[in-house]
């Protein structure tokens, strides 16, 4: 059996959760066939951390849907503390 570390146990560097995509930001999307049945069921008429993102685009501060969709909160481990956020950015 190959001994692979635990993300938790790499240097920040080496870290999944912390290279992110090519252009340094960090997408977590939820999968399409579990959005698609979350769709189905709930409606959402609103997407306040779209992707792709626009450069103008603040979900925080925009009027939000009656029906909104934010992935759940995601975080990555940097040396035994947790950081992140749920929206797309870095």
């Amino acid at each position: 059996m190959e001994n692979v570390q635990h993300q938790s146990q790499l240097q920040s560097s080496d870290n999944k959760f912390h290279v992110g995509a090519p252009d340094g930001k960090h997408y977590w999307l939820t999968l399409k066939e579990l959005m698609d049945k979350l769709q189905e069921e709930f409606g959402f008429n609103f997407d306040p951390c779209p992707y792709p993102k626009p450069d103008d685009f603040d979900g925080f501060t925009c009027e939000w849907g009656t029906s909104s969709y934010v992935n759940p909160p995601f975080g990555s481990i940097l040396h035994g503390q947790q950081e992140g956020a749920g929206c797309v950015g870095t």
